[in-house]
């Protein structure tokens, strides 16, 4: 079952994963095309795979996203709140503050 721990993971979590195959392994890896293939060929959302022993891509991979997070929370919170939310196109303000709220409690927790 190489290469299908970031598949597992990637339909537990409800975050990016990003899955590196390594050329090293037990099995028949064949140096790392067996796993690279497993993690391509997932179904679960969300999971990013770089090329075989690509730490770097990896770690770039992680600060776009995070880069796109961060200017995401930095658009609502600066530009009128949860309205610019792209999962919330409410204008009732009962429900932008929920949202707000719920971003806030995520950020306590993480």
């Amino acid at each position: 079952m190489e290469g299908a721990l970031p598949s597992v993971i990637g339909g537990l979590v409800g975050c990016p994963v990003i899955g590196v195959p390594t050329s090293v392994g037990y099995g028949s890896h064949l140096g790392g095309m067996v796993p690279s293939f497993a993690m391509l060929n997932s179904c679960a959302s969300g999971l990013t795979v770089v090329n075989i022993d690509n730490g770097f891509g990896a770690a770039f991979a992680a600060v776009l996203m995070n880069t796109i997070l961060e200017r995401d929370f930095a658009g609502r919170f600066n530009d009128g709140g949860a309205a610019n939310c792209p999962c919330c196109f409410s204008d009732d303000p009962r429900k932008q503050d929920a949202v707000i709220d719920d971003i806030e409690i995520r950020r306590k927790i993480h």
